[in-house]
């Protein structure tokens, strides 16, 4: 094993735990802009929208509106109020298409890595976990695990030829 073919695995290993935190803060972010489509969904059935009158006020008495539509001031701001909540609602939904679609793309680009870590031991996943996923160094690795330093360290030289030799052969 070279120092490349070794320094590409752990750096495959470290970009899996990030784009898994990425995925899931992601996931997150889709609930978020769930919970506002719900959000808008209701204020346009309850017509839940401020129409502000005093832009139509005139000094100097009362006036009479009169328009060619038939539509008064008042009608015409509820409908574009409520044109608005519809627009924002479209860019809401189409901003979770979009990142469905980058979810997906991460999920499959760490895939490989995912079979390859699932195929583990728990106690060699949890060194994997604690060494690319929370980043603790491999002394910290092999102490929180009941390690020596010399034990942690061919652990993790053995882990990650696995790991290369078997992504190699999923691929």
């Amino acid at each position: 094993m070279d120092k490349d073919s070794f320094r590409k695995t752990e750096r495959m290993l470290y970009n899996y735990f990030k784009k898994s935190k990425i995925i899931q803060h992601k996931h997150n972010l889709i609930n978020i802009l769930n919970k506002r489509i719900e959000e808008i969904e209701k204020d346009i059935k309850k017509t839940n929208v401020r129409i502000d009158y005093d832009l139509q006020a005139t000094p100097g008495g009362e006036r009479v509106q009169t328009s060619s539509t038939g539509t008064s001031y008042a009608e015409r701001a509820i409908i574009k109020a409520i044109e608005n909540l519809e627009k924002e609602k479209t860019d809401k939904q189409q901003q979770i298409l979009n990142i469905k679609s980058y979810i997906a793309e991460l999920e499959e680009e760490s895939s490989s890595i995912e079979c390859n870590i699932g195929m583990l031991n728990e106690e060699d996943k949890k060194f994997i976990e604690l060494k690319y996923g929370k980043e603790l160094s491999v002394e910290e690795v092999g102490s929180e695990m009941g390690m020596c330093r010399s034990v942690a360290y061919d652990k993790r030289k053995e882990l990650v030829n696995n790991i290369m030799i078997w992504n190699e052969i999923i691929k």
